[in-house]
C-alpha cells in the first residue's frame, strides 16, 4: 500500500496518507519504529504520510476486568 501512496504522490496527490492498523503485538514490538522507517525510505515517502491507528485493545491490560456485561 505504501508503494501505491508513492504513485499517488507522483501523480500530484501529495496530500494523501495511508492509515495502518496496529495490533497489540505490533505496537509492543521493539522493532516497529525501525521497520516503519525502513518501509518509508524504501517506498520514498515521508514518515508523516503514515497514520498509525492503535486499537483500544492495546491499552487494555486486564481484558477480563474491562469486559462489560449487558
Amino acid at each position: 500500500m505504501i508503494f501505491q501512496l508513492k504513485k499517488w504522490q507522483i501523480e500530484g496527490k501529495a496530500h494523501l496518507t495511508v492509515s495502518i492498523n496496529l495490533s497489540p503485538i505490533h505496537f509492543l514490538s521493539t522493532t516497529l519504529p525501525d521497520f516503519l522507517l525502513n518501509c518509508t525510505k524504501t517506498a520514498g515517502i515521508a514518515p508523516q504520510s503514515l497514520i498509525l491507528e492503535i486499537t483500544e485493545n492495546v491499552t487494555i491490560e486486564d481484558r477480563d476486568a474491562a469486559k462489560i456485561e449487558w
